[in-house]
């Protein structure tokens, strides 16, 4: 006599295939991947957020910084403006007066300035506050520009080497008139090392301090305590990558050294120059990067735990299989018993 369809159905569940732990099992590991997935996804966030604080943050410095350069540079050139037109207003009035009485008077200051001279109409010095300058200045290109261009204001020349004093000097030239007629030039020696000069202090290393003319030429590059004049730069192409730093908040290499910077570029008011402050991106990233360790310290110590959490979970779902499977199996063996002990009876 076989069993009745109650016995078979307690027999067929009891064999049935152990799906529970399996299942469990899958769940665990699927929860311990997706965990250790968003904490890859936050670390990196976390990372990428960090990087871009700490580049707006040293961009919002280069800025400050540049702006003050800007003014700096303005104020030296004021001064320059203000004594070549009270020469050339005296001049041209009929009132001329010698520039050692303007200096006397308190009225032509050379803070900046290597010298001061005043030119006939053939390039010739007529005086000066030096001694040591040169004698005649028909060859120089910015003479000949005055000499050929009466709209021409304030021109700001490429920088010379000073060869009676040794150094470098940077011409700033005015044009004389009389009766509307050229009549020479007043020439203001402005030393290079002043437009930049006081800017590099406190500033981390390979900070570059620099002013550039429109005319694509340096006027002062200041670098690590270092002064350099002369160099070929495109000044529109630094005022495009300064916006395209700002925007994509990556640095460019310098054109000059080959260094990675960040930078910013601005033009100075009232005059053809940019000034510009660059900071060295591994000034910058070091900042970054003890944020950097801090953050995959931490990530690193929590996956860690979710690890061994996981383990742990692990362990005790194998202890539950094991026990589901052992109640299991002694069900089957009393249905089985039970089973078999109602057909011996019957049989007997």
């Amino acid at each position: 006599m076989c069993p009745d369809a109650t016995s078979m159905n307690e027999i067929s569940s009891a064999r049935s295939p152990l799906t529970s732990p399996v299942t469990l099992h899958s769940a665990l590991l699927a929860a311990a991947v997706l965990l250790l997935a968003v904490l890859g996804v936050v670390t990196q966030l976390s990372l990428d957020t960090a990087s871009r604080n700490e580049v707006q943050r040293a961009l919002r410095d280069t800025e400050r910084n540049t702006q003050k350069l800007a003014v700096r540079v303005g104020e030296v050139l004021d001064r320059v403006d203000q004594t070549t037109l009270l020469v050339k207003s005296l001049h041209e009035t009929g009132n001329p007066m010698s520039l050692s009485g303007l200096r006397a008077a308190g009225l032509v200051t050379l803070d900046t300035t290597r010298a001061l001279l005043i030119t006939d109409r053939r390039g010739v010095v007529q005086e000066s506050t030096s001694p040591d300058v040169a004698l005649n200045l028909a060859d120089e290109d910015d003479f000949k520009r005055h000499l050929h261009d009466p709209a021409l204001g304030l021109s700001i020349g490429a920088p010379q080497p000073d060869h009676l004093n040794g150094g470098w000097m940077l011409p700033v030239m005015r044009r004389l008139t009389h009766d509307g007629q050229f009549d020479g030039v007043v020439v203001a020696m402005l030393d290079p090392g002043s437009l930049t000069k006081g800017f590099d202090h406190g500033e981390a290393p390979g900070t570059v301090i620099t002013v550039i003319g429109l005319d694509n030429i340096n006027r002062s590059r200041r670098l690590d305590g270092s002064i350099s004049f002369g160099e070929k730069v495109d000044a529109q192409k630094v005022l495009q990558r300064s916006r395209e730093i700002r925007e994509t908040l990556q640095p460019f290499y310098s054109q000059v050294d080959g260094t990675a910077r960040f930078f910013t570029a601005l033009p100075i008011d009232r005059y053809p120059m940019v000034a510009v402050v660059a900071v060295s991106a591994d000034a910058v990233t070091a900042g970054y990067q003890q944020t950097r360790l801090r953050l995959l310290g931490w990530s690193a110590a929590v996956a860690l735990l979710i690890v061994f959490g996981t383990l742990v979970l692990w362990r005790q779902a194998r202890g539950l299989d094991s026990s589901r499977r052992e109640a299991r199996r002694a069900k089957a063996l009393y249905v089985a018993t039970l089973d078999g002990s109602l057909d011996a009876l019957w049989l007997m």
